[in-house]
């Protein structure tokens, strides 16, 4: 079986074939050797990047769509989606139309829906993973895989930072306006600015909510 693959290595780069060509091989190999060995997986430099094999059925090792969602934790919807953008392929057709993908596409997917986990839009994913692949040293691609993350941990910080603004004021005007909550007058009829209760260090104005002062209704008058 080797030799015969040694072969293939051979003739290839002076063969001009089409993925019909790798189909054949492939039935032939399996029926002659009784062996489980996918040649269009093997071979698949050789084809054009927007070409899905087709093959019979999903070969052993291979899975349908339904089986890569439910092992990587999400759904087919998802899966085609990605799928659409460019992010993951399927690494044959079935004869009958139905995607099959293999267990590395399987931890390709799990690297998307993990760096998908932090928020990284899918732009940036794709560069990520496209770093991944350019065969750096571990070192390398750790150095630039941290630039990335840094700049994604600066972000959510600085998105903390900006809701925990919004919350102290959505305190702080919860706590006004239930300090109104015992106030009988109608809304033409309240003086905000000279209750008690607003004056309080514990209360502010909530300019949605409370009357302006007299000064303040003049100048808008005006």
């Amino acid at each position: 079986m080797g030799r015969v693959l040694e072969l293939i290595d051979l003739l290839l780069p002076n063969l001009n074939v089409t993925s019909k060509f790798f189909i054949d091989i492939d039935v032939v190999l399996r029926y002659i050797f009784s062996l489980n060995f996918n040649v269009t997986s093997k071979f698949a430099c050789f084809f054009p990047k927007n070409e899905v094999f087709v093959v019979s059925k999903c070969n052993d090792g291979l899975m349908h769509i339904g089986k890569l969602a439910e092992e990587a934790g999400t759904t087919t919807r998802t899966v085609r989606y990605y799928e659409e953008m460019g992010l993951i392929c399927p690494e044959c057709r079935s004869s009958g139309g139905f995607r099959c993908y293999s267990h590395e596409q399987l931890a390709r997917l799990r690297m998307i829906l993990s760096l998908k986990d932090m928020e990284f839009d899918l732009e940036h994913i794709k560069v990520i993973i496209d770093k991944r692949e350019q065969n750096k040293t571990a070192g390398e691609l750790a150095h630039d895989i941290l630039e990335d993350l840094n700049e994604r941990l600066k972000e959510v910080e600085e998105q903390i930072e900006h809701y925990k603004h919004i919350r102290k004021t959505l305190t702080q005007t919860i706590a006004s306006i239930c300090a109104c909550l015992p106030c009988d007058l109608r809304v033409e009829e309240r003086l905000c600015p000279a209750c008690q209760t607003l004056n309080q260090p514990t209360c502010q104005s909530v300019p949605f909510f409370h009357s302006p002062s007299t000064a303040e209704t003049l100048e808008l008058k005006l």
